[in-house]
């Protein structure tokens, strides 16, 4: 194991105790409360300066904050989006759009909430923390922040309110942004760094005070992401929870390709006209198994076994009394059982 690997490790098997410890703490603090008077933009401002964010951006604009009354279960908070401008000049270089949830009553705790797929649209912020049941964070008295991680996206996975064919797609959606270096590295990384340092600014400014506690928490893309943050800019966090991260995200991207190529070919489908055939074959060989000619195969997990072709003896073709002569298949439009393949 690297040392690298190694502090990793002893991060993340801290933080389950940091985070049990913690997530609760704030509850019995001392509460800062705000009202809508404080949601202006004379309290919040229309920017912020450049030199507050660790990682390069060219200028961040903050638009008009908006007050959202208490509903439901959902107290009041103050929402405020806002927009990172790149450093490259390239025409496919894109912001990175963020929105900061500040409670009305703020237990002085702060939760960064990671995308899934690939991102393209700021996170669902107002909603719980995919731990099960229970109240919101922002019933909880956190303030909660994301982004889309530099790009916009048209409609897709993500843990937003994606726009769908049925909606116009956001300005600057498409794909060639992935051709620009500086959005490649928002993507993986410098978009967490950013987001972050933005929203701690707009706590300052809304509360007076830095987060005593800041987490991240995410899944897929946002586990992955969690995982990042906790090697990047793990003083950033005092806790981090990474769910099914795909950290083999090369290979996870690659994979669909590497499937379509064996695909493309038309001669490496099987066509539905051979549905029939394929349900005989697997009546023939798995009605029995169970003791029963029933017309109905039970011991399904024997069935499996048999067309397994890991299974059993080397070279073994559980198809083989459904294969066409010379593997050329005389009429591909048979629809019968008897079929050939």
């Amino acid at each position: 194991m690297s040392e690298n690997t190694r502090k990793t490790a002893v991060l993340l098997l801290s933080i389950s105790l940091c985070c049990l410890l913690n997530w609760t703490a704030g509850k019995a603090a001392e509460t800062t409360v705000v009202t809508e008077a404080d949601c202006t933009t004379d309290k919040l401002g229309s920017s912020i300066p450049v030199s507050a964010i660790g990682e390069p951006v060219s200028g961040v604009t903050l638009n008009a904050p908006a007050w959202t009354g208490a509903a439901g279960s959902n107290p009041a908070y103050c929402s405020v989006e806002g927009s990172m401008a790149p450093v490259s000049a390239e025409a496919n270089a894109k912001p990175i759009h963020f929105r900061v949830l500040l409670p009305a009553a703020w237990s002085g705790r702060a939760v960064q909430l990671g995308g899934g797929g690939m991102n393209g649209m700021i996170p669902n912020l107002v909603g719980g923390a995919d731990m099960g049941p229970g109240p919101s964070l922002i019933q909880d008295g956190f303030a909660t922040y994301g982004s889309d991680s530099g790009h916009q996206m048209s409609f897709g996975f993500a843990r937003g309110k994606p726009q769908g064919p049925g909606g116009p797609p956001p300005a600057g959606s498409g794909d060639d942004w992935a051709l620009n270096d500086e959005a490649i590295r928002n993507l993986g990384y410098m978009q967490l760094k950013k987001t972050h340092d933005a929203a701690v600014v707009l706590m300052e400014r809304m509360y007076g005070a830095k987060p005593r506690f800041n987490y991240f928490i995410g899944s897929s893309q946002g586990g992955r992401e969690a995982l990042t943050v906790a090697q990047r800019y793990p003083g950033d966090y005092d806790g981090v929870a990474a769910s099914v991260p795909i950290v083999n995200f090369s290979s996870l991207m690659l994979a669909p390709e590497l499937i379509r190529i064996q695909e493309k070919p038309l001669a490496n489908w099987v066509p539905p006209a051979k549905v029939n055939a394929i349900r005989g074959e697997f009546m023939r060989q798995c009605d029995g198994l169970d003791g029963l000619v029933d017309g109905i195969i039970n011991n399904y997990m024997a069935c499996r076994a048999l067309f397994d072709v890991k299974q059993g003896a080397p070279g073994r073709d559980p198809w083989k009394a459904r294969r066409c002569p010379d593997n050329i298949d005389p009429d591909p439009a048979d629809t019968s059982a008897d079929a050939c393949l």
